[in-house]
């Protein structure tokens, strides 16, 4: 997806209209989710900082629920992609249409103002919610009983370590020791400086949101699926997210643990 950080431009203007107030006017401190298991977690959490942050500069970050877009411009883009749907070739090998999927979810999605711009998220620029959404509504049907049981654990442990660093300000990764050195985590104080704030940091947010990955498919059991899940699983995720240097980091680690275990 890679790292796209808030509408830098607008952020300024709106801040250099209303510099005096702008420190003052939104809540920096994320509470815990009342709910979790599904895809509506990153729905709360994307509703939620924008309460939080109704009238300053601040975007949420890209990964709970996509990029904040023009309301005008992503509605004409809607309109366009179902005049002329394309084929994703990998999906229909999978036997389902996320993307046609999305789009309908798109469909409903409700306007925001910010930075005196009427905006909608653009969910298919997402990461949480769209993964959640394809991997427990469609991938779990093609999984076996222990692949499916992998969907639901997984899902649950990447909203609770989410919660962990976001809300907690404490999460480290136990299979990737080199997120915890580069971020100084293992440092006194060095998760509360690490995650505080992290909402307001869009990659240094999905560079945590990303390490969190290894660390659930391995806690949840990947390494005691059967190669077919495995297959499916590998081949859920867009061709072009396989290009992010930290997906491929998250692969390898995984790819580890197996080799730990087999060989």
């Amino acid at each position: 997806m890679g790292n796209i950080d808030f509408n830098v431009n607008a952020a300024f203007v709106y801040d250099k209209k209303h510099e005096e107030k702008a420190k003052y006017v939104c809540n920096r401190i994320p509470p815990s989710c009342p709910q979790r298991g599904d895809e509506e977690y990153y729905v709360w959490r994307f509703n939620n900082f924008m309460e939080r942050h109704v009238d300053c500069a601040h975007e949420p970050p890209v990964y709970y629920y996509g990029l904040l877009e023009n309301s005008e411009i992503l509605d004409q883009k809607i309109k366009e992609e179902e005049a002329n749907p394309h084929l994703n070739s990998k999906q229909y090998i999978l036997g389902f249409d996320l993307d046609k999927e999305i789009l309908k979810k798109q469909k409903k999605v409700k306007e925001y103002k910010k930075n005196d711009r009427a905006v909608k998220p653009n969910i298919s620029k997402s990461y949480g919610y769209k993964y959640c959404f394809a991997f427990g509504k469609f991938l779990s049907l093609k999984l076996s009983a222990k692949g499916q049981q992998w969907v639901k654990k997984t899902l649950d442990y990447l909203q609770k370590y989410m919660e962990a660093g976001v809300v907690n300000l404490k999460w480290e990764s136990k299979e990737n020791p080199m997120f915890n050195i580069n971020n100084d985590l293992n440092r006194k104080d060095g998760k509360k400086f690490f995650y505080t704030d992290i909402e307001l940091n869009n990659a240094r947010f999905r560079t945590f949101a990303f390490a969190t990955h290894s660390d659930a498919y391995i806690n949840a059991g990947i390494t005691d699926l059967s190669i077919k899940d495995l297959i499916l699983i590998t081949a859920t995720p867009d061709f072009a997210e396989w290009s992010d240097s930290e997906t491929q980091l998250q692969a390898i680690i995984v790819a580890k643990k197996f080799l730990e275990k087999y060989f």
